[in-house]
């Protein structure tokens, strides 16, 4: 039990560094299908070390507490385990800071991105003012509204939209401007 203990620290140490490592590779990089076996199996490994370094630590309770030699182990083990949760922390928080990750183009995607439910989908029966009456309904949208560019709306021969891309804006009552992005497939809406 003595080994035991003595080599599952250090393996899992080495288990948390590369989970970190590959946490960081995801918010870098993305590529969640590739990343989560990986992690899944730093995760086991380093739980199931830790479990083992727990209940050899247990039965091996007559270790010698005047070996500098281990207490000099263990704090060369915490520094390492400090600097790499700092050094990795930092690059997955430089990865979410704007346009330098993949994790922050998520961050991005998830705060500004809404998906609307189109009930006014026929541009024959409803029109244009159909499709604002559900954008308003779910966006507050400003009293006036202009097209900033271009405004492209396809639909099949019955009517029904296929596709949105328009780029509109108005002032709301505080006098500010709202800048809407449509983007539309099929029957959601993406802002």
């Amino acid at each position: 039990m003595k080994y035991i203990y003595k080599i599952t620290g250090k393996v899992s140490l080495i288990l948390y560094i590369f989970m970190l490592y590959q946490f960081w590779h995801l918010c870098q990089y993305g590529g969640l299908r590739r990343h989560i076996p990986m992690l899944a199996l730093g995760i086991i490994g380093l739980v199931g070390t830790v479990v083992l370094w727990l209940i050899s630590k247990r039965h091996n309770q007559e270790v010698n507490s005047g070996d500098n030699g281990n207490k000099k182990l263990f704090y060369t083990e915490m520094i390492l385990l400090i600097a790499a949760t700092l050094f990795f922390g930092g690059r997955i928080v430089y990865s979410a800071v704007p346009y330098h990750g993949a994790l922050s183009w998520k961050l991005d995607e998830w705060m500004r991105k809404k998906e609307v439910e189109l009930e006014h989908n026929n541009l024959f029966e409803d029109g244009v003012e159909g499709i604002l009456m559900d954008l308003d309904e779910a966006l507050q949208l400003p009293e006036e509204l202009y097209i900033a560019n271009k405004y492209q709306v396809s639909f099949d021969e019955n009517g029904t939209i296929q596709r949105i891309y328009a780029f509109i804006y108005g002032k709301n009552e505080a006098g500010e401007k709202k800048r809407i992005l449509l983007i539309m497939t099929q029957t959601a809406v993406m802002i």
